[in-house]
């Protein structure tokens, strides 16, 4: 038996070295996924380039048919979770044939050399991570540059966008409410981190109520049972406080606790139950 054993060692071991010397390196065909693009646009505004992720609907080609466009924040990792949510949602009839859009650096926090999330997301008066918040400048950028591109080149509702967002790039999501509410008619903002915001937002609130009497938008507004009240739970109540006092008519509001949810378990249930009720009818 032993003899055996040893044999057939061998003869394996001799077929690996054969195969090894004669074995040509395999190169594989570059695969594309199909009604998925990756562009990239520079700002003049912010004055950097954007990773642009972009899912088409299915037969976007076939027809001269216009979609309801979803604008994701954090690009670079809402934009596979959200193809897959809109999918599964889609199934339900939860949500209607979209393009998705994920604006982003090209990994999450730019590979940790600089998280230029903290430039971007923040509104002006503050400062993170030792950068100052330049929100003026990527509203600006969505503004002027990112939707126009888009309204140019795909076909578009115009009039039915959609901005996603969690944590900082939620609380964007509400500076563009207040700040150029006719940009987007319906919005998520997941665990929004709004503690050194609130207090310019409920300002910005009061100053923008006679425009924001005029609005037709849906807000999905989130946090997890676990995340820290005086980081989220606080801030986001005086928002909505706020928001139900000056009682918009035009703006429905839907407020969700995930239950055991931590800061990061909940963008995803963030962006399923935020996306159902948005495009709720």
């Amino acid at each position: 038996m032993k003899k055996f054993i040893i044999t057939a060692l061998l003869f394996l071991t001799s077929i690996n070295i054969a195969q090894t010397e004669s074995q040509e390196p395999v190169v594989f065909e570059q695969i594309t996924i199909k009604d998925t693009e990756l562009q990239f646009l520079y700002s003049t505004a912010v004055e950097d380039t954007f990773y642009l992720y972009i899912k088409l609907p299915k037969g976007y080609g076939e027809s001269d048919k216009r979609y309801p466009i979803l604008y994701l924040l954090d690009g670079d990792i809402a934009f596979p979770m959200a193809s897959s949510i809109v999918r599964y949602l889609q199934y339900g009839s939860h949500v209607p044939d979209i393009i998705i859009v994920g604006i982003g650096y090209g990994s999450m926090m730019n590979d940790n050399e600089v998280n230029y999330r903290s430039r971007d997301y923040n509104p002006p008066e503050t400062e993170r991570r030792g950068l100052k918040g330049e929100g003026d400048e990527y509203l600006s950028f969505l503004k002027n540059e990112l939707l126009p591109y888009f309204d140019k080149n795909y076909r578009t509702i115009a009039s039915d966008r959609t901005i996603s967002g969690h944590s900082l790039s939620g609380q964007f999501a509400i500076y563009a409410l207040l700040n150029e509410p006719q940009l987007f008619n319906r919005y998520i903002a997941s665990s929004p981190h709004m503690i050194r915001s609130i207090d310019s937002f409920l300002e910005k609130e009061e100053m923008m109520s006679p425009v924001l009497k005029n609005i037709d938008a849906n807000l999905f507004i989130s946090q997890g049972e676990d995340e820290p009240d005086s980081l989220y739970a606080k801030p986001i109540n005086k928002l909505l406080s706020s928001l139900k006092e000056s009682n918009y008519k035009g703006l429905k509001i839907k407020h969700k606790i995930f239950n055991e949810g931590s800061h990061f378990v909940c963008p995803p249930e963030a962006m399923s139950y935020g996306l159902k009720f948005v495009f709720e009818k």
